[in-house]
């Protein structure tokens, strides 16, 4: 018997017993007991009633029944809760594509008015280049028209010299 669980170990394998009762090892009163116990009150399990054992399955029972409509509970206010914020969301993006039609909107006015704004800054350019160039023209005429004015203006002082010289 040992022989053969020492060989069986040095194998590799666990040893086999031999159905005979010379081969078991012997039990001794020392070894500790395998009977099951209650682990609450430490009696063995044997002992109870089944009065007992009833009432300790009612109220196992009864706690999973309560942890479960704790769970359903809290499943239906977290689905409840998901729901509103699914809605927010909801909200949130047609919001947002309201919004990027309205700034599309004002890019598309902004380029529009900025397309009026270089047309205008162009035709007063060319404005101010022909105002220029008209009033160049009209100082020119201007000067033409005085030349002979300036001349008779100079000859006058000239004589009013002389006459209040010769007086």
């Amino acid at each position: 018997g040992d022989d053969a669980a020492k060989d069986a170990s040095a194998a590799g394998g666990f040893p086999t017993w031999s159905a005979s009762p010379s081969s078991l090892p012997p039990k001794t009163d020392s070894s500790p007991s395998l009977c099951c116990t209650d682990s609450d009150s430490g009696s063995p399990m044997g002992l109870r009633t089944h009065s007992e054992l009833e009432n300790e399955l009612v109220l196992k029972e009864n706690h999973l029944v309560q942890t479960y409509a704790r769970k359903e509970a809290s499943k239906d206010k977290y689905s409840s809760r998901i729901a509103e914020l699914n809605q927010e969301l909801k909200e949130a993006y047609a919001m947002i594509k309201v919004q990027r039609a309205d700034l599309c909107k004002k890019g598309l006015e902004i380029d529009r008015l900025s397309d009026l704004y270089a047309t205008a800054r162009a035709q007063a350019d060319i404005l101010q280049a022909q105002r220029a160039k008209d009033l160049s023209s009209k100082k020119e005429t201007a000067i033409q028209r005085l030349a002979p004015i300036m001349t008779a203006v100079r000859s006058l002082r000239v004589h009013h010299k002389r006459i209040v010289a010769g007086a």
